[in-house]
């Protein structure tokens, strides 16, 4: 099997060789302890072994570590690579596999150290000044790198080891959990829909085609998604094929879709052009503004004949969010500048009611949340890095540090980082977590795979290698909030 992330384990720092990372982020105020130490180790071997004046070496030494520490860089930018040929992939194989790695990086970086030392001492200058041929000065540099490896392995072992918090981890996601609530997520491999219970039971794949977003319908037996070639399909359990529900060139969001309550509509919203206004007052000089038409289209699902539509105007270049009714398959919503509009289906067109709405939940589920995130083949909507259950609040923030919070009032009851590496900045972290509906179990993701947190006990399990999970929970229901919209 393949490693899931390439760049696992790229901030592991042991031995002498790896001051260099050290070098980067601590300056002189470490990398001069450390290499002072392992010098005056090593000088004191050269001169209790084979009669070296500590005096006369330790400068020839201290460049040769140096030059080792410089050369450790080398060696460091390919660490990912060794610690994925152990396959060291998930936070589980860190707690089990991580000494066999520390290990193996050890002599990796003290084979380096012997290498580039020797080949330093060997200069005329460095050999006047310690006196040994180059086969008595090869056993001096051999003997002197595994008295230093010996000191300085154990301390980077130590100080670089993950503890993830004091979370442990477990074989069994049953044994954490204490709900069977049903997780939808894309598998990482296939890229297929599927589910899962929390407990790690009832696997299955429910979509059996490439998704790169999805909508769970009510009854969980329909499937809208967005598909690896950017267009919009619909899947229902039972069915030979998918039905392509819009073809476009355009990066649409899945809060640019909404499902009617009955399932015999779909409608999206799509970018439709753009113009410029001179909105010149007295005073001013060529004030032109942008504008920004969006079309918002409703189609019968089988057939996908249009059905009604809508041109909307707006300032900004910001999709617009839609969610069909949960009874009423003839009311569509649509949020612009933090205003919840009603839209009625009739007689061929969207027609504005002019009933304000506050708070509007549609009857389906989807990955939404508050952040939005690019790229070349993937894009959409990340979750809220907060959630709430029963006096618990969870806190899940991304970053250069990610790391996962459950707070029970004002006290905090765990911190999951994954903290391997010297600076405890493991890569990667929490991400993307929500509770369950047992009181106190988290789903959180990192890297590409769905992970079962017990927040009270602090025990997590592994529960699949998957992403970008849905719950049908309030959390994942399509909600439009008046005021909340990145529009205004």
């Amino acid at each position: 099997m393949p490693p899931t992330d390439k760049k696992v384990g790229s901030n592991m720092i042991l031995a002498d060789g790896i001051n260099l990372p050290i070098v980067l982020i601590y300056g002189l105020a470490t990398f001069g302890p450390l290499t002072l130490l392992v010098t005056s180790v090593e000088g004191l071997v050269l001169w209790l072994a084979f009669g070296v004046s500590f005096k006369a070496s330790f400068w020839q030494i201290l460049i040769a570590n140096i030059c080792s520490t410089l050369a450790g860089a080398v060696v460091w930018f390919f660490q990912a690579v060794v610690v994925s040929r152990m396959v060291i992939r998930t936070m589980p194989d860190f707690v089990n596999g991580y000494s066999y790695v520390a290990i193996v990086l050890i002599l990796i970086y003290y084979a380096k150290s012997v290498l580039v030392e020797g080949l330093v001492l060997l200069r005329a200058k460095a050999r006047a000044k310690i006196g040994l041929r180059p086969a008595r000065l090869w056993k001096a540099v051999l003997l002197a790198n595994i008295a230093s490896y010996l000191i300085m392995g154990p301390i980077f072992y130590l100080s670089t080891r993950p503890t993830f918090g004091g979370v442990e981890f477990v074989d069994s996601a049953a044994s954490v959990v204490n709900c069977d609530d049903t997780v939808y997520y894309i598998a990482a491999e296939s890229k297929y829909l599927c589910k899962i219970k929390a407990d790690g039971t009832g696997q299955q794949t429910l979509v059996p085609y490439p998704v790169a977003d999805y909508i769970v319908t009510s009854d969980q037996k329909t499937f809208v998604y967005r598909a690896q070639d950017g267009n919009l399909y619909s899947y229902s359990l039972g069915e030979d094929q998918p039905l392509r529900l819009w073809q476009t060139d355009q990066r649409f969001d899945l809060d640019q879709v909404a499902l009617s309550c009955d399932k015999r509509f779909v409608a999206f919203a799509e970018e439709a052009g753009q113009y410029k206004v001179d909105v010149t007052q007295d005073g001013e000089y060529n004030h032109w503004e942008h504008r920004y038409r969006w079309r918002i289209e409703a189609r019968r699902m089988e057939s996908k004949a249009p059905v009604a539509q809508k041109t909307v105007e707006t300032r900004y270049h910001h999709p617009l969010k839609i969610v069909w009714d949960s009874s009423d398959a003839n009311l569509l919503y649509y949020q612009c500048y933090g205003v919840i509009h009603t839209l009625r289906v009739q007689d061929g067109q969207l027609i504005e009611t002019g009933i304000p709405r506050t708070n509007i939940q549609g009857s389906s589920f989807q990955h939404a949340g508050g952040g939005r995130y690019g790229g070349a083949s993937d894009w959409g909507v990340t979750l809220d890095y907060n959630d709430k259950q029963k006096g618990l609040e969870l806190f899940c923030m991304p970053g250069l540090d990610p790391f996962l919070v459950v707070n029970e009032g004002a006290e905090e009851i765990v911190r999951l980082r994954h903290d391997y590496g010297l600076l405890g900045i493991g890569n990667p972290g929490p991400s993307e977590a929500s509770f369950l509906t047992g009181r106190g179990n988290v789903i959180f993701q990192a890297g590409e795979w769905l992970y079962i947190l017990d927040s009270i006990r602090k025990k997590a399990a592994l529960l699949v290698r998957g992403r970008k999970h849905v719950l049908t929970t309030k959390r994942f229901q399509t909600t439009l909030k008046a005021g909340h919209d990145m529009s205004d």
